[in-house]
Formats: structure tokens, C-alpha cells, sequence
């Protein structure tokens, strides 16, 4: 389990190592994912389970990357 601390921490580094050039994302791709998560710092089993995803490689500093993932979902109120 990940705390919400950690969490951010990862979010963070994540988005450090995304190469500066990096391109848009492909046309037409559209995110879609409802559910509310409980902002607690404990990922449940199948929290995420409704999210919409991305997988990506995050670029390491000084060469290689790292398998990411990008988990999205809202519902009437939360993003």
C-alpha cells in the first residue's frame, strides 16, 4: 500500500522524467473513467478498477526508462 505523500512523490518524479520533447497525445484518444477514490493514502483493491489508463516509458535521468501509468476518473464533483 502507498501513502498519499508517497503517491504525490511518485506523481511528481513521474512527471520530471517525461522527456521535455515529448509529443500531444494521439488524436481522437479520449480518457474515460467514472468512480470517486478515497483520498486516504491507502489504495484499495479495484479503487482504480473503473479509471481510464495510459501506459508510458518515463525516461530515467542519465538513459534507460521506467514503465508508468497514468490512471484518470471523475465523477459529478472529483476529477
Amino acid at each position: 500500500m502507498i501513502g498519499i505523500r508517497s503517491a504525490a512523490v511518485l506523481v511528481a518524479v513521474a512527471a520530471l522524467l517525461v522527456p521535455a520533447g515529448a509529443t500531444g497525445h494521439t488524436p481522437g484518444l479520449v480518457f474515460s473513467g467514472v468512480g470517486t477514490a478515497t483520498a486516504d493514502g491507502i489504495i484499495q483493491p479495484g479503487e482504480w478498477q473503473a479509471a481510464g489508463t495510459l501506459g508510458f516509458q518515463a525516461a530515467l535521468p542519465g538513459g534507460g526508462s521506467v514503465p508508468g501509468e497514468l490512471l484518470v476518473m471523475n465523477d459529478g464533483s472529483n476529477l
